[in-house]
């Protein structure tokens, strides 16, 4: 059965000795016979919890049941020790003459994680597109309004008033608010921590999500009254709430509500 097996697998002992593998097992590991005759399960997967691995092959060697785990593989095609993702199989091999073996197979999701990037980049750049053109009206509307105004001023046609320069200064400020957003969206944008209502933010966002997740999908706003301020950088804020938006549209094909609603927690 094993000699079937073409992706990369070792066998080993309950206490992580190797003591059998393929010629894909090595070509993964950039190691020859005799390098991993030397190591151990532990020394080849080192997971981020260990203890948590380590209970996971316990199980399935005491259970029967094959177990599947993301992990890492430390590798020596790169450089020493470079590690890469993959994802580990766990399963027990029954033997008449011992105790039962853990067969470990690995692929490797290296290309997996790569196209994964990819299609993310693909869509943050398209709905970055989608923001972009949806503010250019509400910018061009901003500017219009600063350069008319001060055109007049300086061609004598209008004087310079309380009324024109709260006017323009208004303008300006939604602007700034919209290069802030597009800032925020990009990720650019320097951390700013204060103390900031979280239904306000949500609520000022919803215009611009609303052209982000389009017409077939309806946003819905719920918010608690008397929320305590958080404090938190409202680019980030915005950064999360586009993100959880953005996914629950993708999941929805048809359409449909797509409510928000913030909530008090009790106080410890």
């Amino acid at each position: 059965m094993l000699s079937h097996i073409q992706q990369p697998f070792f066998l080993s002992t309950g206490s992580g000795q190797l003591i059998l593998w393929n010629k894909a097992m090595e070509q993964i590991c950039g190691l020859d016979g005799a390098q991993l005759a030397t190591m151990t399960t532990w020394n080849l997967i080192p997971s981020p919890l260990p203890e948590a691995t380590l209970h996971l092959a316990g199980e399935v060697l005491e259970t029967g049941e094959s177990r599947t785990q993301d992990s890492e593989l430390i590798s020596h095609v790169e450089g020493p020790g470079s590690p890469i993702p993959v994802r580990i199989t766990f399963s027990r091999i029954e033997t008449p003459e011992s105790d039962p073996f853990l067969l470990i197979q690995m692929v490797n999701q290296t290309e997996q994680q790569r196209l994964e990037a990819e299609l993310r980049q693909s869509q943050k750049m398209e709905a970055i597109g989608k923001l972009a053109g949806g503010i250019a009206h509400d910018f061009n509307n901003a500017l219009t309004t600063i350069l008319g105004l001060t055109e007049s001023m300086m061609n004598g046609f209008t004087q310079p008033n309380s009324g024109s320069l709260r006017e323009i200064y208004h303008a300006a400020d939604h602007a700034a608010t919209l290069t802030h957003h597009l800032l925020a969206f990009s990720r650019r944008q320097i951390l700013q921590m204060r103390n900031i209502q979280l239904d306000g933010v949500i609520r000022n966002f919803g215009k611009m999500l609303a052209r982000l997740i389009g017409e077939d999908v309806r946003l819905e706003i719920k918010a608690q009254p008397g929320l305590p301020p958080i404090r938190a950088d409202e680019s980030q804020i915005e950064q999360v709430i586009l993100n959880l938006c953005l996914n629950a549209r993708d999941a929805m094909v048809q359409g449909g509500r797509l409510g928000r609603e913030t909530q008090g927690g009790e106080r410890r």
